[in-house]
């Protein structure tokens, strides 16, 4: 299914950035144990590029990150990712 538009942002359920190595397993315990969303840093989604054609462009876009600065404050960032 190609993509809707050149970019296309994509949000899901905080997966801390441990969790986007973790295997089936190590995930569900991560989430199980409520790790998900605190201070460690999470992926929220991506910003994904499409081709002409609206087919994925694997080469470019950005993960969605969340995380607290050293005042407690939330804070995101897109960072960019093939």
């Amino acid at each position: 299914m190609p993509l809707p538009a050149p970019w296309s942002l994509i949000t899901h359920d905080a997966v801390p950035l441990r969790g986007a190595q973790a295997d089936d397993d190590e995930l569900a315990a991560l989430v199980g144990a409520v790790l998900c969303v605190g201070p460690e840093p999470v992926i929220l989604g991506g910003l994904l590029s499409a081709q002409p054609g609206g087919r994925l462009d694997t080469t470019f876009g950005f993960l969605l990150i969340s995380s607290l600065d050293p005042a407690g404050e939330r804070r995101w960032v897109l960072q960019p990712a093939a």
